[in-house]
C-alpha cells in the first residue's frame, strides 16, 4: 500500500506545483540515529525497497507538512486531507511492524486504516483502476496489431 501511496503523492505534488519544494525538503533531512539521509530526490527513486520505505516512513509526514505550508484558501482542505491520509497509512505501517499484537494495537491499526479510507479520496484521481488498465492493454494490443 505504501508503494501506491508514494506514486499518488508524487502526482498530487506535481498537480499542486509543490514537488520541487517537497524534493528540496526531502533532500535536506539530516541523518539521525539509524535513519539514513536521502541521497536522491523523492521522484528520482526508481525502486522503493522495504528498507527505503521504512526509512522514508519515518519522515514522510513531516516533509509533506513542510512542503504544503501556506496553502491558498482553496488548497487548505485538500492539503490537510493529503497530510491526514499519509499520516494514517504511515501509522498503520508502523503498527503492522510490531512483533506481536493485542486488542489495543489491533484497534489502533483498524482506526488508522479507517482514517486512511476516509481521506484517500484526495488521491483517487491518481489511481489507475482495473478498467483503465484493461483499456490501456487493449489499445496497446490493437496498436501492435496495426
Amino acid at each position: 500500500m505504501s508503494k501506491h501511496l508514494l506514486g499518488w503523492l508524487q502526482d498530487f505534488l506535481k498537480q499542486h506545483k509543490h514537488l520541487k519544494a517537497f524534493n528540496n525538503i526531502w533532500l535536506s533531512v539530516p541523518p539521525y540515529h539509524d535513519m539514513a539521509q536521502p541521497q536522491k530526490a523523492y521522484g528520482e527513486v526508481s525502486s522503493w525497497q522495504c528498507k527505503k520505505i521504512k526509512t522514508m516512513s519515518q519522515f514522510l509526514v513531516g516533509v509533506l507538512r513542510c512542503a504544503l505550508q501556506n496553502p491558498s484558501s482553496t488548497q487548505r482542505g485538500v492539503f490537510n486531507e493529503a497530510i491526514e491520509c499519509c499520516r494514517a497509512i504511515v501509522e498503520f505501517y508502523f503498527y503492522a511492524q510490531y512483533e506481536s499484537h493485542d486488542g489495543e494495537t489491533l484497534e489502533l491499526m483498524d482506526e488508522a486504516l479507517k482514517r486512511f479510507h476516509t481521506f484517500k479520496r484526495v488521491f483517487c484521481q491518481f489511481r489507475i483502476t482495473k478498467k483503465v488498465s484493461d483499456q490501456g492493454k487493449e489499445r496497446r494490443k490493437t496498436l501492435m496489431e496495426q
